[in-house]
């Protein structure tokens, strides 16, 4: 296989691990669509920036997003609810974001 030189991640696939770090992170709640969809509208305009970084920066950023997950699925519990909603998630990202490959809002 030939190898090929990379300026960084593709912004989708770091979509896709970031929300495979959320649902790690969530655990066996179940995580609505709502919730995902969320998480991409909330994230989505800084993966192309982390792409960029994601060879060093990843572990840092997936992290992060398994504990928004934690602290999702924590929340959804205390509220006696089956699953991780788009609220649940906001919560938890207000609580643990705050990075500029994470942030509270939205740029």
């Amino acid at each position: 296989m030939a190898s090929r030189k990379s300026n960084g991640a593709n912004p989708d696939h770091v979509l896709w691990q970031a929300i495979a770090a959320f649902g790690q992170g969530a655990g066996m709640m179940r995580v609505s669509r709502d919730a995902l969809a969320a998480l991409e509208k909330k994230y989505r305009k800084v993966f192309p920036e982390v792409a960029k970084v994601w060879e060093n920066e990843s572990g840092q950023v997936l992290e992060r997003l398994r504990l928004i997950g934690i602290a999702a699925a924590a929340h959804a519990i205390q509220k006696g609810k089956a699953s991780v909603s788009a609220k649940d998630f906001e919560i938890a990202a207000q609580l643990y974001s705050g990075t500029s490959w994470c942030p509270n809002r939205p740029r």
